[in-house]
């Protein structure tokens, strides 16, 4: 797509650790999970530093060029530094302050430090500011709104890998092509003939119900109790 601005909001904020500014990083490289980007920094570019006073709860931006990208990367990178002082540790099922060095609640055995979504323990930075796992923040809650138009720009392809995919994916939407034309064309000539007896007259039946042709032949295509002919 072909993103013009956005707009930020946060809410749900909690003071004891507020963020300072968040950088944005796109790319337009076609994936099927974006987990496959996940530390390849040398695939982003940094399109947009957005700096948020203290308690902001809207932002808004715009990119003076407009950026061509379907993966988005948003970087929290930096933090106000008197609210991450003041921040305690809470207990996420009683909501006790925590003072174990281990996060043991000493009311309900719980742990402090797991995630409130997923119950992930990130033990590689246990005050992260969102879960590695589900990428939860307990801090506060952001929503980014884009406006953008679809695009047709593309990636060159750098690689073999790159190179065999696309001929895989090519091949397939080939195959699925080809099998919806072979299902059109079978229904060709059946609507053709039901257009030419629309304008039939209805002929009674042997058993005194009045039927045309064109009621005989939907009734033989596929799918034909989901058919409505409005005459």
């Amino acid at each position: 797509h072909t993103i013009h601005s956005g707009t930020l909001r946060i809410s749900d904020i909690r003071r004891a650790v507020m963020v300072s500014q968040i950088n944005i990083y796109a790319n337009n490289k076609p994936v099927t999970d974006v987990g496959e980007l996940k530390n390849k920094w040398d695939a982003w570019k940094r399109v947009k530093t957005m700096h948020v006073p203290p308690a902001q709860t809207e932002l808004r931006f715009d990119f003076s060029i407009p950026i061509v990208a379907s993966n988005f990367l948003i970087e929290y990178a930096a933090f106000h530094e008197q609210g991450v002082q003041a921040e305690k540790l809470q207990c996420p099922r009683c909501s006790r302050t925590v003072t174990d060095k281990h996060g043991i609640c000493k009311h309900c055995g719980d742990n402090a430090y797991q995630c409130r979504h997923c119950r992930n323990i990130n033990y590689e930075k246990l005050d992260a500011f969102l879960c590695n796992e589900c990428g939860f923040c307990k801090h506060a809650r952001f929503d980014f709104t884009l406006v953008v138009k679809p695009s047709y720009v593309v990636e060159r392809i750098s690689s073999e890998a790159e190179r065999a995919k696309l001929v895989a994916l090519i091949d397939s939407e080939l195959q699925n092509a080809n099998k919806r034309y072979t299902q059109l064309s079978s229904l060709k000539r059946p609507i053709e003939k039901l257009c030419s007896n629309l304008a039939e007259p209805h002929q009674p039946s042997p058993s005194g119900t009045s039927t045309s042709g064109s009621d005989q032949l939907i009734a033989s295509l596929p799918g034909a109790s989901a058919l409505k002919i409005n005459r």
